[in-house]
Formats: C-alpha cells, structure tokens, sequence
C-alpha cells in the first residue's frame, strides 16, 4: 500500500517543470520561510506583550516534535524512497538519513495542530493543518519520503503538540495557585 501510495504521488514528476518547481518549493524552502516568520512574529509580540505568544510556543511544539522524531529515526533505520528505487530526487537529501517518521511533518504537525487546540477561530488550525499536509505531499512528491513516513511524522507532531499543551497548562495552574487571589484576574 505504501509503495503504490507513493507510486501514485511521485508519478507525477517530469510531466510539468511549473507542478515540479512547485512542489521543490513546498518540499525544501517552505518550512524555513515558516520557521522564520513564526519567530520574528513571536519575537515581536513577545517584545509587545511581554508574555509568550502563540507563535513562539507553536514554534517550541515544532521542535519538541522534531526532537522525539530525530530519536525515533535514530534507533530505527527505514531507507529513504530514492535509495530504494535508484532513482535521483527533485530535492538534494542524505540517503543515510532514516525516512521514517518524517521531520518536516513532524515539526509542521506539532507547530500545525498547537495552532489547531489554541485558536478559538478553528479556521487558522484548519489553514495550518492543510499547509503542512501540502508540504508533506511534496515531500512525497519530491521523493524523500514514503507515505508512511508521513503519518508518522503527523503523529509524533499531533502528541508532541499535546504534551507541550499540557505542560503549560500544568505550568499556568500551578503558576496561579502561588499568586494570591487579589492579583487573579
């Protein structure tokens, strides 16, 4: 399954220099645009409001998902698609590196699905769930990763983002019971 999967996705390669650029996009120069505009945005708010913005803690889900993935693909070694099947991909990647779970979904799922939990607009979670579904196709696409290595990324990055959720939750409540009720609001 994961092998047609995949096959189906990176068939599409060659038939289109716009659709291939496209996807080189997404796959390799995406992630640090997003990375860098999440942490000027939450450096700046943070400077603003003096307290740790959404994009900033987005951000440390990301890396905290990126972490657990970067131990998991250190103790276990899957080959990545192009090492398999011989062929040269869209995107230039270490064929020694573990395909499985991917880092790019997920840091983008752990960023992404932080999104999702704390906006009360459902549409931003929505927007950036969808994002980093697209880039991790590209990935595919681009011919880094197997299918599977992406619904790996997507789960290490959606538990990741639910432990960093509730450890500042944890973090806020034992915070709020040391202030004294006058101060509360």
């Amino acid at each position: 399954m994961d092998f047609y999967l995949f096959q189906a996705i990176h068939a599409w390669v060659g038939r289109s220099p716009f659709l291939d650029g496209s996807m080189i996009f997404l796959a390799q120069w995406l992630t640090p645009l997003i990375i860098i505009i999440f942490a000027v945005v939450g450096i700046e708010q943070l400077w603003r409001a003096r307290k740790l913005p959404l994009p900033l803690v987005a951000l440390i889900a990301g890396f905290v998902a990126w972490l657990l993935q970067y131990s998991i693909s250190l103790a276990f070694f899957f080959p990545r698609p192009f090492a398999v099947l011989g062929f040269n991909p869209l995107i230039s990647h270490n064929p020694f590196d573990s395909s499985f779970p991917s880092g790019h979904a997920s840091f983008l799922f752990g960023l992404a699905w932080y999104i999702f939990l704390i906006e009360p607009k459902k549409i931003k979670g929505i927007m950036a769930l969808s994002l980093a579904m697209l880039i991790s196709v590209a990935r595919i696409y681009a011919g880094v990763h197997w299918p599977l290595d992406i619904v790996g990324g997507i789960c290490v990055g959606v538990l990741s983002s639910c432990l960093v959720y509730l450890v500042l939750q944890r973090f806020r409540a034992s915070r709020l019971h040391h202030v004294p009720k006058i101060i509360r609001w």
